[in-house]
């Protein structure tokens, strides 16, 4: 229950930065539909607890751990659980509970947009792999296929619909929910304190994404920013430097070598296989295929295409704060691989794996 606090107040936070906007449509729409269906969520967060409430008599970590052992056959128990990952996926914008997310990133601002692709997935994915490996570790086997089903319909969902996006906040959204499906199987398949895998996978993507969202911040073009695919037309000639942390980051993204997405995606998908999830991982291989396809249509775009005449970009923030912070960031996820151990360090820099 103190958890549900701290999750509804960093909820009540989010919704408010959604809609900051006053002055914008599409802001006030994303405010209004995260916090619908951010109260659906939470009602089906209590209920599921209230279930597990009424089957066991106890919502305490410790004591749910000892005794949900006895209760594999005990439906009501199962159900409760299944509700309560239900709210955590949606958290994570895991599909079919990912409809808020596309308007949420198309309607707020990119600053606000690094935000809230980056931090409250990192809370979720961590808590929910506390979740399952503290209070409902009796019932895990239960729960297996529950995240393996969401974690097959996310990668294909997320990586299909990001195909058919023009614009490139709702493209990278649909790819934070395939990115939300490699999440579930760290979550599954990592089951060993501290939870590495898990904690390098939502390190890696809130890193990238919070160094791709900068970048889009740090531009203007016919006064509404960097939003359209389209407007990365001949990028590549006018702002080299930018086109360059741009190319990094989608290509860490789509799991490249030598970029960090590759080394993550790989221990991942290898825990998995060693797990038994071999029909997820063959879809996360299906996914990241199809994904290739959206983030180098981005790239083609930079460096093999023409601006229109008048389209002219321009950054609209101090260029040396823009480009230490953004290469700063463009480093780390480029040269994984030569310190593969930047991660698992970071975390325990902030904490994570203490927790």
């Amino acid at each position: 229950m103190v958890f549900y606090l701290g999750l509804e107040l960093q909820s009540l936070a989010i919704y408010m930065l959604a809609a900051y906007r006053r002055d914008s449509l599409l802001s006030s729409e994303a405010g209004l539909k995260y916090l619908i269906l951010g109260a659906v969520s939470s009602g089906i967060f209590l209920y599921g607890t209230s279930l597990i409430y009424g089957a066991v008599g106890t919502v305490d970590y410790a004591a749910l751990k000892t005794l949900l052992g006895g209760q594999a056959e005990n439906k009501i128990v199962i159900i409760g659980a299944v509700l309560v990952a239900c709210a955590f996926f949606f958290k994570l914008a895991v599909a079919p509970f990912h409809a808020w997310a596309p308007d949420v990133y198309q309607g707020a601002s990119a600053y606000t947009t690094l935000f809230i692709a980056g931090m409250p997935k990192i809370a979720a994915a961590i808590a929910f792999t506390i979740l399952l490996n503290e209070a409902f570790a009796g019932i895990h086997a239960d729960l297996a296929p529950v995240i393996a089903a969401a974690a097959c319909l996310s990668l294909i969902v997320g990586a299909v619909s990001a195909i058919r996006q023009v614009n490139i906040f709702r493209m990278l959204a649909f790819s934070g929910v395939t990115h939300a499906g490699y999440m579930l199987l760290a979550i599954a398949s990592d089951t060993t304190y501290p939870h590495l895998r898990v904690l390098e996978y939502t390190a890696f993507y809130a890193l990238t994404v919070i160094g791709l969202f900068t970048l889009l911040a740090g531009f203007a073009v016919k006064g509404k920013g960097l939003t359209d695919l389209a407007d990365f037309r001949g990028l590549g000639k006018r702002f080299p430097k930018s086109a360059l942390l741009f190319t990094i980051f989608f290509l860490s993204l789509a799991g490249l070598p030598p970029f960090a997405g590759f080394i993550i995606k790989f221990k991942v998908l290898t825990s998995a296989i060693a797990a038994g999830y071999i029909v997820p991982v063959i879809f996360a291989v299906v996914a990241s295929a199809i994904s290739l396809y959206y983030y180098l249509r981005v790239i083609r775009l930079m460096y093999f295409e023409t601006a229109e005449a008048g389209d002219e970009n321009a950054l609209v923030i101090g260029e040396k704060v823009f480009y230490v912070f953004a290469g700063l960031v463009a480093f780390i996820v480029s040269f994984y691989i030569l310190y593969p151990s930047i991660f698992p360090k970071m975390t325990a820099l902030f904490g994570l794996a203490a927790v």
